[in-house]
């Protein structure tokens, strides 16, 4: 009992992605079916091609590799960026940047509620994301990943984010952080979590229990979380089963 607490304590504490349990909700609705399977890579680079700096020095044009392994090539820094997910949302959030629209469940951090809306992770609104004129979209590789052709057709740069684990959260700061010439927020943020992580892993008690970790989705559905899911990932993390 007392590892399940500190199970929860850790969802509770990385809030950067708790986000999670309700893009889950895809993930076990009966008759829904990917249309492609996401392939998450663990790495994200970019190079700088050319002369127009930012705060922090970066230059555009820019190009980065996403994580689902696409070449994302960004040309000038973004001023309108739509986020279609709590997961990507607050990853922008968390590296320093903003959004000029919010996916529809996504409440935090709390200024976000006075955005517009554009659909729900499983269920974008394009329509929506066109009118906000973006300058660069980033989408949940994750969730998301069966709508990329219908990004790519806005005609913007395309980032797709996503978090299964707590090491692709950190990957998506990174990355995100890379793409706006916001790295150095980045890696701030990055530490912060991490510290957050290690003082709590310190705490947790030696003997490995059995869990089971539940989650609700706004429609009020119960899942249990797989094994393989982030709170899954969290629970092996702490040496729980």
């Amino acid at each position: 009992m007392r590892k399940y607490l500190w199970v929860l304590a850790l969802v509770a504490l990385l809030a950067l992605t708790a986000m999670a349990c309700e893009e889950k909700k895809e993930e076990g609705t009966p008759g829904v079916t990917p249309d492609a399977t996401p392939v998450v890579t663990a790495t994200a680079t970019a190079t700088a091609t050319a002369a127009e700096p930012t705060a922090e020095g970066a230059a555009y044009p820019i190009t980065v590799t996403d994580m689902m392994d696409r070449s994302v090539t960004i040309k000038a820094a973004p001023q309108r960026i739509v986020a279609t997910s709590p997961t990507t949302l607050e990853i922008l959030y968390a590296v320093g940047g903003t959004a000029v629209a919010r996916e529809s469940t996504s409440d935090y951090p709390p200024e976000v509620k006075s955005l517009p809306e554009v659909g729900k992770a499983y269920a974008p609104d394009f329509e929506a994301i066109v009118a906000q004129n973006a300058d660069l979209i980033i989408a949940d590789a994750i969730n998301q990943a069966r709508f990329v052709n219908q990004f790519e057709g806005m005609g913007v740069p395309v980032l797709m984010v996503g978090a299964d684990s707590f090491d692709d959260v950190t990957d998506g700061m990174r990355l995100v952080g890379e793409a706006l010439g916001l790295s150095d927020q980045a890696a701030t943020a990055i530490a912060n979590l991490e510290a957050k992580r290690d003082a709590l892993l310190a705490k947790v008690p030696d003997e490995k229990d059995t869990v089971l970790i539940v989650i609700g989705d706004e429609d009020r559905n119960i899942y249990a979380a797989k094994p393989e899911s982030y709170p899954g990932s969290l629970a092996e993390m702490l040496g729980a089963t």
